[in-house]
């Protein structure tokens, strides 16, 4: 007479071996994810900075002769409409081929004290970014020159006549012009997303309190130049700050 053994089953090993085996799928899938995204970021942050560039060579393109400030802390904005209009630009796309938002982006240019500084405002669906460039100019001369020619005919009540004619003297002119030096700065704004504010142009030295940006769907964190955030700012020269947001 043989008794069989009955073979315990360790359910508990199968159910961990199960829950490992999920764990690894739900981790290599997360992992695929990421590097997904990464790849469309940098794909549309790439897209977007050629856009900026293409603009900014626009405007120092664009403001020449009479479209240039003449005073320092005047400046010309322009919206991407408006030069699309003019057959000046396309419309630009994004890196999926949708047309960014050409009414509420712009191009700018600031006289400061011995530069312009040209802007590029640009918004492509949920984002948005900026560029600037400053341009030093300098003193210029201007040469005229100026050709004087005289003849004058004297005759007597003979039947001589003279004639006399004054030689001809070649001046040059210097014409400078002349650059109004100021001790104020400009403050930009780059919202990030959010509602846009206008750049600030104070005076150096000047303590301002700094304007709290507006974005629907995200709580703003502060205004960063690179890594350091700024609560309040001591002018000392021209900025770029940068609003940071969380999403609700």
């Amino acid at each position: 007479m043989y008794e069989e053994k009955k073979k315990n089953i360790n359910w508990i090993k199968i159910f961990l071996e199960v829950f490992i085996l999920f764990l690894i799928v739900l981790l290599a899938i997360k992992l695929i994810t990421i590097v997904f995204s990464k790849r469309n970021y940098n794909k549309e942050s790439s897209n977007l900075d050629n856009n900026l560039s293409s603009l900014i060579d626009t405007a120092k393109l664009y403001y020449v002769n009479d479209k240039l400030p003449s005073k320092v802390g005047d400046y010309n904005k322009t919206g991407l409409n408006d030069l699309v209009d003019q057959n000046v630009i396309d419309e630009v796309k994004d890196e999926n081929g949708n047309t960014c938002d050409m009414a509420n982006s712009y191009i700018e240019i600031i006289k400061l004290d011995k530069e312009y500084q040209f802007k590029a405002y640009l918004i492509c669906g949920d984002t948005s970014d900026e560029k600037n460039d400053f341009v030093t100019y300098d003193n210029s001369e201007v040469k005229v020159e100026t050709t004087t020619t005289a003849t004058a005919k004297v005759s007597t009540t003979t039947t001589t006549s003279v004639s006399t004619t004054k030689k001809v003297v070649n001046t040059t002119k210097k014409v400078t012009t002349t650059t109004t030096v100021s001790n104020k700065k400009v403050i930009s704004f780059n919202t990030n997303g959010g509602k846009l504010i206008d750049s600030m142009y104070v005076t150096v030295g000047s303590n301002i309190d700094l304007p709290t940006p507006v974005r629907d769907g995200y709580t703003f964190i502060g205004w960063y130049v690179h890594s350091v955030k700024y609560t309040s700012l001591t002018v000392s020269d021209n900025v770029v700050l940068t609003a940071k947001w969380i999403k609700n």
